[in-house]
């Protein structure tokens, strides 16, 4: 399988298309360690995820479908509350091959952060 990944998923039934850009408001724990993790990364890496909009239950598995992002930004809101926003652009339509769920560090009954291996797909699943 010539899989991307591992990348971190958010989860969310949406109606988009490539190219649009998106502004997300994170709060979950989950979410905003999603940020903090990306905000780590190297600059020169590309800061990715998979946003899975259809065929998940409540987390993602082998076939749910969505597409890849490019972040552009993620800023911290105002106010210390640990919120973030981020601005993303939605890149092709991807497939999930493979997918686990990872504990939120210091949030143990928080919801597990998704992250997975996607494949590219070969047309949009909207």
């Amino acid at each position: 399988v010539n899989a991307l990944g591992p990348l971190m998923m958010f989860i969310m039934w949406a109606d988009i298309v490539p190219d649009q850009v998106i502004d997300l408001n994170l709060f979950e724990p989950r979410y905003r360690w999603f940020c903090r993790r990306l905000l780590e990364q190297p600059v020169e890496q590309p800061k990715q995820f998979g946003f899975v909009t259809h065929g998940f239950l409540k987390s993602a598995r082998c076939g749910a479908r969505g597409y890849l992002c490019d972040v552009r930004r993620i800023r911290p809101v105002n106010g210390g509350s640990g919120d973030y926003t981020c601005r993303l652009i939605v890149g092709p339509p991807c497939q999930v091959v493979e997918a686990w769920t990872e504990k939120v560090p210091g949030e143990p009954e928080a919801a597990e952060l998704q992250v997975g291996y996607l494949e590219l797909a070969e047309h949009y699943c909207n």
